[in-house]
Order: structure tokens, then C-alpha cells, then sequence
């Protein structure tokens, strides 16, 4: 439990905003946003939601079919724009003055905004599997369970 003197997070203190250069060498202030939330919160059409799942996985080049192609896209081009945080990027109706649209955005510069997006993924499996392997070091152990297979 944490000590009484110590006070909460501020809420500017839950989301980091990093500056980043991009390969188009236009600079932003970045999130990452989580798509887990997003999907929640409706953001993807019913129609994404597959697609939505494979992207959240980083599995989205990996096992798809052609056919998968046009949904993973929107799902990209939804995730990057959540991730600029300045300027604001929509990828529905017209920007409007300080706004950008994701069709302005080039490929490289959506697929380096997907690989900072998803690098939080890949950190939380690299923790998970640190966490795994010291669990089975600790004495008292042998008494969990095995991975079911």
C-alpha cells in the first residue's frame, strides 16, 4: 500500500507525449494510443473490429489474406491518427486549420507511427516473458501450475 504522504498522478503525469521526427522529417507530439480502449469506445466499425484485433497483436502483416488488406488499412490509418497528438489528424471530412489529413501522411511516415504505437506491445511481451522465467526461478514455484498446452 503506498505511504499516506505521497499524493496522486496528476492526470497530465498518465500520458506521455513524446516529440518525434518523422522519416518525412515533419516533427509531431505523439501518443500511444491503445487500441484495446479504442475498440471499446466503438471507434472501429464492427466491420474492423477483426482487423482492429490483429493490429492490437502486431499481427497485422503477418497472417492475413488479401482480402483482410482494405480493413487492416483503415484500422492503420485510424490508429496513426489517434497517435498524433500535435497537429491533430482526422481521416474523416476536411481539415481545417491547424488539422491534417491522414491521406496527407505518407506510407513511411504511417508505418514509423505504427512501429511507436506498437512498441509498447512489444515491450509489455518482452516484460511478460522476464516475468515468467524469473517466476519459475523462485523458491515455492513448483506449487503453481504448468502452462496448460
Amino acid at each position: 500500500m503506498a505511504e499516506p504522504s505521497k499524493k496522486a498522478t496528476a492526470a497530465s503525469g498518465w500520458r506521455k507525449v513524446d516529440i518525434l521526427e518523422l522519416p518525412s522529417g515533419n516533427t509531431i507530439k505523439a501518443v500511444r494510443p491503445s487500441v484495446l480502449s479504442m475498440m471499446s469506445a466503438g471507434v472501429f466499425p464492427n466491420s474492423l473490429l477483426s482487423a482492429a484485433r490483429k493490429v492490437m497483436e502486431g499481427k497485422a502483416g503477418s497472417d492475413f489474406k488479401d482480402e483482410h488488406l482494405p480493413g487492416i488499412s483503415q484500422v492503420i490509418e485510424i490508429v496513426v491518427a489517434k497517435a498524433f497528438y500535435e497537429p491533430k489528424c482526422i481521416v474523416e471530412g476536411e481539415a481545417t486549420g491547424d488539422e491534417l489529413h491522414i491521406s496527407w501522411v505518407s506510407d513511411e511516415d504511417k508505418g514509423f507511427l505504427m512501429a511507436y504505437v506498437q512498441s509498447g506491445l512489444e515491450a509489455l511481451a518482452k516484460f511478460r516473458e522476464e516475468r515468467g522465467a524469473s517466476a519459475e526461478a523462485r523458491p515455492g514455484s513448483e506449487k503453481v501450475q504448468p502452462k496448460a498446452e
